[in-house]
C-alpha cells in the first residue's frame, strides 16, 4: 500500500501540465519589459478542501466553489497571480494521503485560471507535522508534496525591472513549526539589491531572524496569515480568501488585493462574497 495516496508514476505525469502551465515558480510571466507598470493579485489563505472536509471542519462557505468563483472574478485583471501561502485547509493536521488530496484539489480548480499562479508555502502546506498516522521518512511528508507539485519551496523571478521573490520562512524541527528562514535561504536573500518584491506567508513580524536580512535597495513585502488586511512599513498583509471562518469577530471579511506597480506599489483590497456550502 502506498500510504502517500499517489498510486503510480503515470498519476504524477497526468498532473504534470497542470503544474507547469498554472504553478511553476521556474516560469516567468509571459510579458515584463523593463521599468514598466504593471498590476497582479495577491491572494492569500484559500484552505481549500474536499466538499465533505468543508462539513467536518464546520466551515460556513463552500472553499472550492468561492475559489472558482475568484478566478473567474479576476479573469483578464493583472499579470499574475501570487497566492502567500496556506493553499491546503490543514494540512498540517492531515494525513499524508489527505494533504495529496487536497492539493490535487487545488491544481484542478487551476484549470479555470487565465494567468500563472505563484503559490508560497504556509505552516498550513507542510503535510502531516502534526498527525502522528504521518511517517516523516515518507517523501511527501512535511514539504515533500509541496515539492512534488511546485519546486523549491523558495524561488525569484523577474519582471518588469523588479526581483520577485518567493519566500520559505516555515521550518519543520522535531514535528514543530517554527518560522525562521535557513541560513542557506538567509544568504541568498541578502544577495538582493535591486527592487524587489518579496512574496512570504508568515509577516516579517513573526519571522524570528528577520532582523538579519538587509535593508538595502528598494522593496515591499506581501505577506499573509492573519486572514485580515494590515498596512505595515513597506509591507502589505493580504486578508484571506477564506475569511476567518472560526471567528465571529469584524474585519475578517473574505476577499483579496489587486496591487499596482507603478511610482509607487499601491494595494486595493476587494472583498467578495463567500459561496455558501
Amino acid at each position: 500500500m502506498n500510504p502517500s495516496g499517489l498510486k503510480t508514476r503515470a498519476e504524477i505525469l497526468v498532473l504534470l501540465p497542470l503544474i507547469l502551465n498554472f504553478s511553476s515558480l521556474g516560469t516567468e510571466p509571459p510579458s515584463g519589459d523593463l521599468d514598466q507598470s504593471f498590476k497582479f493579485i495577491q491572494t492569500s489563505d484559500l484552505h481549500l478542501c474536499g466538499d465533505g472536509d468543508a462539513e467536518n471542519f464546520s466551515l460556513d462557505y463552500d472553499p472550492s466553489a468561492t475559489f472558482t468563483f475568484l478566478i473567474e472574478e479576476i479573469w483578464g485583471v493583472g499579470d499574475f497571480v501570487v497566492n502567500t501561502g496556506d493553499i491546503l485547509l490543514c494540512g498540517d493536521l492531515a494525513t499524508i494521503a489527505k494533504g495529496v488530496e487536497w492539493y490535487r484539489h487545488y491544481l484542478s480548480s487551476l484549470t479555470y485560471a487565465d494567468k500563472i499562479v505563484y503559490p508560497i508555502i504556509g505552516n498550513h502546506d507542510v503535510i502531516g507535522v502534526y498527525n502522528l498516522l504521518a511517517d516523516p521518512c515518507d517523501p511527501l511528508y512535511g514539504k515533500g508534496a509541496f515539492e512534488l507539485f511546485f519546486g523549491r519551496t523558495y524561488r525569484s523571478v523577474h519582471y518588469g525591472g523588479y526581483d520577485l521573490i518567493f519566500l520559505d520562512p516555515i521550518q519543520i524541527v522535531d514535528r514543530k513549526i517554527i518560522y525562521r528562514l535557513d541560513e542557506e535561504q538567509l544568504n541568498w536573500l541578502n544577495e538582493f539589491r535591486g527592487k524587489r518584491l518579496i512574496f512570504t506567508h508568515i509577516p516579517t513580524p513573526q519571522i524570528e531572524n528577520w532582523d538579519e536580512v538587509t535593508r538595502e535597495g528598494s522593496y515591499t513585502i506581501f505577506s499573509g496569515h492573519w486572514h485580515m488586511p494590515v498596512e505595515l512599513e513597506n509591507e502589505h498583509v493580504c486578508g484571506a480568501v477564506s475569511g476567518a471562518w472560526w471567528r465571529q469577530e469584524s474585519g475578517y471579511s473574505h476577499g483579496y488585493y489587486v496591487v499596482t506597480v507603478g511610482d509607487e506599489v499601491s494595494c486595493e483590497w476587494v472583498r467578495i462574497e463567500p459561496i455558501p456550502r
